[in-house]
């Protein structure tokens, strides 16, 4: 029946799937290059945003002090007084709250990316063996179970997966010792622009 040709053909259209999603290996040590790049220019742009913050927080801190000082001291009158405290008590909430978002979201797509990135890997490992259980295992977790109607086999994937799928089928996958990274059907497309729209499309998905 149709379950049965499921069970039968499933090894099949796993490893089928996962040819889909893999990169070459001299890809993804590129895209890791890369990322390893993104890395350093967000932890140099982020030791500057801390440090801005921390600028602007401690002179919020003076002029706080400072004005409750020029209050005790009888310089200005209590409306005033609190006007102003209102302003800087608003200020230093604002800041507060840029603060710890940085800190929840600053750099928070780095490490997905990489570990997506060695999942394309995987992918390749994986479509070369016959541990169709792990075979089965990473495609769920990169899309659904195998989904069968009108006696057709079929898989979704997230976005992510998908874009890689659809930019590797405008290509031909050529081996790393060829020192290319992909080799389009008509000569057109640039090879390390079809590697560059998959990092950069991944990098927007985690971001």
């Amino acid at each position: 029946g149709l379950c049965g040709l499921l069970l039968c053909c499933l090894p099949l259209l796993l490893a089928d799937q996962l040819l889909h999603q893999m990169l070459l290996g001299e890809c993804v040590d590129k895209m890791l290059e890369q990322v390893s790049i993104w890395k350093k220019e967000v932890d140099n742009s982020s030791q500057s945003f801390v440090q801005n913050l921390k600028d602007k927080q401690k002179e919020n801190k003076g002029k706080i002090d400072k004005l409750v000082s020029l209050y005790l001291d009888g310089d200005i009158d209590r409306s005033l007084y609190l006007e102003k405290k209102e302003v800087l008590m608003r200020e230093k909430v604002s800041l507060n709250s840029q603060k710890n978002d940085f800190e929840r979201n600053g750099k928070n797509w780095i490490e997905p990316l990489r570990s997506w990135i060695l999942d394309t890997k995987k992918a390749s490992v994986l479509a070369s063996s016959e541990n169709y259980s792990e075979m089965k295992a990473f495609v769920q977790k990169i899309g659904t179970n195998p989904n069968l109607l009108d006696k057709t086999i079929s898989f979704s994937v997230s976005p992510l997966w998908d874009f890689v799928a659809s930019r590797k089928a405008e290509t031909v996958l050529v081996a790393p010792s060829e020192n290319r990274i992909f080799c389009p059907h008509d000569g057109v497309a640039d090879e390390s622009s079809i590697l560059w729209d998959i990092l950069n499309f991944a990098r927007n998905y985690f971001e």
